[in-house]
């Protein structure tokens, strides 16, 4: 019995160190004073899907291409869920990477385990897509105003690696649902262990951190000197 126990465990965490895992997004609260365009924007979310590929060390989460009614609104509902670029992310150097443009030059801006650290977790569960998740949150600062933003996440131990959508993760186990700003990312499919999974990395990249890249942003719009 012993023996069958170890084998089992064994088992079941070299099974789930390889996977893909779909994802929807809900939007809770839009900040559109206009109905109209939240009416557009929303249809323009509803019709976006995403995909976390992971392996052992990495994972890549994008958003997969889609036929858009507003391709001009498509591309500003996608800044808005804050999926205008590809999260990469390496569970060694608890790494959470996204290459962005400034001014033609690409780089590799880092979010340094800002998205790895200071969970607090929770013993609330419940079920999702028939995992046990468990609760964890976290307080992030958003340069752009100032404040804190409240990330809220589910995870499940049964797989466990420590990865999750838009960057999210350096929890004990899968992030099937997460809640970033006005959005709920959720998992709608989960395949464990599949014959093709090709987790694409970040190329090298002068690699900058996330204030460095908001300063380099703001430069880049100023039309006059300061």
């Amino acid at each position: 019995m012993r023996h069958f126990l170890i084998f089992f465990i064994f088992s079941s965490f070299c099974f789930s160190q390889t996977g893909v895992v779909k994802y929807k997004i809900t939007p809770l609260k839009l900040k559109i004073t206009n109905k109209n365009l939240e009416r557009v924007t929303n249809a323009e979310i509803d019709l976006m899907n995403f995909t976390l590929r992971y392996n052992k060390t990495n994972s890549y989460f994008k958003k997969e291409k889609s036929i858009p009614k507003d391709p001009l609104q498509h591309k500003i509902a996608a800044i808005l869920v804050g999926m205008n670029y590809n999260w990469f992310q390496n569970s060694l150097t608890k790494e959470a990477i996204v290459n962005a443009e400034v001014k033609n030059k690409m780089y590799s801006v880092l979010y340094d385990k800002m998205k790895f650290e200071d969970w607090v977790l929770s013993g609330e569960t419940k079920k999702i897509d028939g995992y046990t998740c468990f609760k964890a949150e976290r307080k992030q600062l958003n340069n752009r105003t100032g404040k804190y933003m409240l990330i809220t996440a589910w995870y499940t131990p049964d797989i466990p690696v420590p990865y999750g959508p838009v960057g999210e993760g350096g929890l004990p186990g899968l992030i099937l649902q997460v809640n970033v700003g006005s959005f709920l990312f959720t998992a709608s499919e989960i395949t464990l262990n599949p014959r093709k999974n090709k987790v694409s990395l970040s190329k090298e990249k002068e690699k900058i951190s996330i204030k460095k890249y908001s300063q380099l942003l703001r430069n880049s719009r100023k039309v006059t000197i300061d």
